[in-house]
Order: C-alpha cells, then structure tokens, then sequence
C-alpha cells in the first residue's frame, strides 16, 4: 500500500509557531492512504456467436413473412420444408427452459407495451371529455358513445393483461366515492354516469392488475 506523508510544518517552524501562539495545539502530521484498486468478481460473460448471421436470417425470414404473395409459391413450397427442419433444429438447440424463458420475456415486453398504449388511449378519451364538458357547459356525457364523432373517430379498444381485446364501456351508477371498490375488472373502459355521484364523468381502466410500478391500472 503506498503511503504518502505531508508535514504541514518543520520541526523548527512549528516551535516558533508553538512559542508565540502557547494556547494552540502543535499541527499534526496528515497521512493520506491511497484506497487499493476495485477488482470486479462478476463473471465476464462470453461474446454470442454468430451474431450477424442469425440477424440476417431473422431479416430475411421476417421479409418472407410479409411479402409472401410476392414470392414464387412454387419455390416456396420447395423451401417451407427446409424451414420446418431449421425451426425443428433450432428448437432442439435451444431446449425447453430456454424457450420458456424467452416465451416470458415476450409476453412481459408485449404486455407493457399494452398497459402504455392503455395509457394513452384513457388520457385521449379523458380529454375528449373535457372538450364536451366544456361545449355543453358543464355537463358531461350519459355515455362516452357520446363523444363519436365529433370528439373521438371510434371508440378505442384495450387490450389489458390477462384480458381480451375490446372497447366495451361499463355505466356504473355507483355513488362510492373510492372507485377501486366499484371496479369489476372486466377489461374494459369503466364510466361513471350518476350525477348525483361525485366521480361523475370519471372514465377509467376497469382493471386490478397492476403495471411495472406496482400501480392498478384503474388507480390511472
């Protein structure tokens, strides 16, 4: 360990020091110790091997896929058996837990990207809402069809996790104040349509599961 010493005073400076100022406490010597190097224990991990290659059959195999019209049917009948054989291969390659793993990983990325366009969609329509609020003085719709054409084109459709896709709007005439306790997770929109209801006009995702965060959805 290198070890690096700097004396503040010499000896001689510090006893004129010490002798015209007796009340201040002789200067000590300061030791500065340089900290040893991190060393990283993680593992490195290796490099994937034929990276390209797999890229460019991905490319071509997606292309195939969505310009197959395009193609030589007669060739292609040809090749779809190659295909097969490439997938059967690939499959054993892999093995089950890998395939697991990546199924889980795509039904994760594919249900955020669900839960963000649901986002989207409940802060669209809830503007939507606030426009109509505002052309009819203060009153909002009986219903969100309400909203078709002038405020929104269609009514937009969910596709919220462990649900189908649809754009069915559940009317509550639910008075509760705390909307978790009328949600009936169905999947779909949840309006509240009384009056007499201070959520009155509230639109939200009538959905208990939660986000990334932790958050039920119908909390947004």
């Amino acid at each position: 360990m290198a070890v690096f010493t700097a004396l503040l005073f010499s000896a001689g400076a510090a006893g004129a020091a010490e002798a015209e100022r007796p009340d201040e406490t002789p200067s000590k010597t300061t030791e500065i110790i340089a900290a040893p190097p991190q060393v990283s224990t993680a593992a490195a991990q290796p490099a994937p091997r034929y990276t390209q290659e797999i890229e460019s059959a991905l490319k071509h195999l997606s292309a195939l896929l969505s310009k197959n019209p395009g193609v030589d049917q007669a060739e292609l009948d040809g090749v779809a058996g190659e295909i097969v054989k490439l997938d059967d291969r690939i499959k054993n390659l892999l093995g089950p837990d890998l395939i697991r793993q990546a199924e889980d990983q795509e039904k994760e990325l594919l249900s955020k990207a669900r839960i963000v366009r649901a986002k989207e969609e409940l802060a669209e329509t809830r503007q939507a809402l606030i426009l109509y609020y505002a052309d009819f003085e203060g009153r909002y719709p009986a219903t969100p069809a309400e909203l078709i054409p002038k405020y929104m084109p269609t009514a937009p459709e969910l596709e919220l996790p462990c649900h189908a896709k649809t754009a069915a709007v559940e009317l509550t005439d639910s008075t509760e104040a705390d909307i978790a306790s009328v949600v009936t997770d169905t999947g779909g929109w949840l309006y509240f349509a009384n009056p007499k209801s201070q959520n009155f006009g509230m639109l939200a995702l009538n959905c208990t599961h939660k986000d990334g965060k932790g958050v039920e959805l119908h909390k947004y």
